[in-house]
């Protein structure tokens, strides 16, 4: 009895320990084809009767297109949109009496090269959920994930960046198109001294108003020019009738009077006194009507060029 006891003892001992699992491992390889890589995910099998696995990448490299079971289970529960990232696959023959031991292909992965990268490479992991990998006691089943890389082409940063600057340059400064009826030729007008002369070139705008402005104090200053002569003789002959006339002495001059006289030797030898009149100046109080259009064209001038000044400062 005291050698039956203790192996008793040790035989339920070991009925109540947990068996321990195997584990296994996916592997996962890529092939590119052109502007598509096939990647195939393979399972060494431990000996399980379920598993899901997260198919994960980066989607604005690739893009997976189609998902195929592979030879270890004969079917499989897929996700119904291709395009979700993660994809998820799912194997579950829980109803099965004994392990699947199949090791081979689980799946087989299908996806489309989108861009690039700055290495000429991306990855695509296959994750393992823990939870839903079993075997037929349901007891969990370690299975290491997978991954592998893909070659895609190879973008360089400098090229985006001056790309992206001049798309936004173009979209920030678009070109000036000039309206209908306008000249497409500037208009220059000429500031300066003697000395130093400098040429400054103003919108068809500012030009337009400038040569109206001016224009109109030249019509001006014309139109009071015109008046002034022919007010100009009807002055003079006033003038010349309240003049006082007065005899002189030969060769003298009267200060009160405008009249001069002197000696000529006519053709039959006798000597005459001839007088000659000055006519005084008319000095009119008010400028010249040209002098006006030329200080409004002086005034005018400053706010043309503040105005170019203001319209330079808004485009910068």
């Amino acid at each position: 009895m005291k050698r039956i006891l203790p192996a008793l003892l040790a035989f339920f001992i070991l009925l109540t320990l947990p068996a321990h699992a195997a584990s296994g491992k996916l592997t996962a390889t890529a092939a590119e084809s052109g502007d598509k890589v096939t990647v195939t995910v393979r399972l060494d099998n431990p000996g399980i009767v379920a598993t899901r696995i997260f198919v994960r990448y980066d989607s604005g490299v690739l893009q997976l297109t189609e998902a195929k079971n592979g030879e270890v289970f004969p079917s499989g529960t897929f996700g119904k949109n291709v395009t979700d990232n993660p994809y998820t696959m799912l194997w579950d023959e829980s109803l099965r009496r004994d392990n699947n031991t199949t090791s081979g292909t689980l799946c087989v992965l299908t996806f489309d090269i989108k861009g690039g990268t700055e290495t000429g490479t991306t990855s695509v992991h296959i994750a393992v959920d823990k939870a839903s990998t079993f075997d037929v006691d349901l007891n969990s089943v370690t299975v290491a994930d997978g991954s592998c890389s893909v070659s895609v082409p190879t973008v360089t940063t400098k090229a985006n960046t001056a790309a992206t600057t001049e798309k936004t340059t173009a979209a920030t400064n678009p070109p000036i198109t000039p309206s209908p009826g306008t000249t497409k030729k500037p208009v220059a007008l000429t500031v300066g001294t003697a000395e130093k002369t400098s040429t400054l070139k103003l919108p068809d705008e500012v030009a337009s108003a400038v040569s109206a402005a001016a224009s109109s104090a030249v019509s001006s200053a014309g139109e009071k020019a015109s008046s002034a002569a022919a007010n100009a003789p009807s002055t003079a002959a006033q003038n010349e009738e309240t003049k006082p006339s007065a005899s002189v002495p030969n060769g003298t001059t009267d200060p009160a009077s405008d009249e001069t006289a002197s000696d000529v030797l006519t053709a039959d030898g006798t000597l005459s006194t001839v007088s000659e009149t000055l006519t005084e100046p008319i000095i009119d109080p008010a400028p010249p009507a040209n002098h006006r259009g030329l200080l409004w064209l002086l005034l005018l001038i400053p706010a043309a060029v503040a105005v170019v000044l203001i319209v330079r400062k808004k485009k910068a």
